[in-house]
């Protein structure tokens, strides 16, 4: 898993267990509370739904959007759920709501150094700009390797550490670049 991958995977969980907080971790109903999974939530009135909360994972929503959609709904578990959709249940007038504490949300940047320059940058970023990108990006000078003789005594990850570059790139420079 890319660093990309695992930190959104991370905001994923962070945002459910977030938003499951602000709801008072149980169903509203019945208040159960044993499964994460097995709570979801119940759009009050599905005419003001603008988007499902699952479907906040892949969409790109930011916390702000969510907290205003998540203002239109409670907290159910998956039975009580399913019950209030058939009529079997009716959802109580006192039931808990957003606890609105939890509207503003702020997450720590953590700061690590850019591998160019060293100045301060987020961790989440590879470069503290576009200018340290494009010079660690910048082109190798083949010329200046013979590349063929270093493999003869080297293995393909060890001639590309020495050139700076990956096989994969590596192997593209022989199979295209020395034409």
């Amino acid at each position: 898993m890319s660093a990309n991958s695992n930190r959104v995977s991370k905001w994923r969980l962070r945002k459910k267990e977030r938003l499951l907080e602000a709801f008072g971790n149980c169903c509203g109903i019945c208040g159960y509370d044993k499964c994460k999974s097995a709570l979801e939530f119940h759009h009050l009135d599905p005419t003001q739904k603008e988007f499902t909360i699952s479907t906040t994972d892949s969409s790109g929503k930011g916390w702000k959007q969510i907290v205003s959609e998540i203002e239109k709904c409670v907290l159910l578990c998956a039975n009580c759920h399913r019950e209030v959709h058939s009529g079997v249940t009716q959802i109580p007038d006192g039931i808990t709501r957003f606890d609105r504490k939890w509207v503003d949300y702020s997450e720590v940047d953590v700061q690590n150094s850019c591998p160019v320059c060293g100045e301060s940058k987020s961790a989440s970023n590879g470069y503290c700009s576009t200018t340290c990108r494009s010079s660690a990006l910048a082109r190798h000078d083949w010329d200046k390797f013979d590349i063929e003789e270093m493999l003869k005594v080297k293995t393909r990850a060890e001639v590309a550490t020495i050139i700076g570059c990956t096989v994969p790139g590596l192997d593209r420079y022989r199979r295209l670049g020395n034409k």
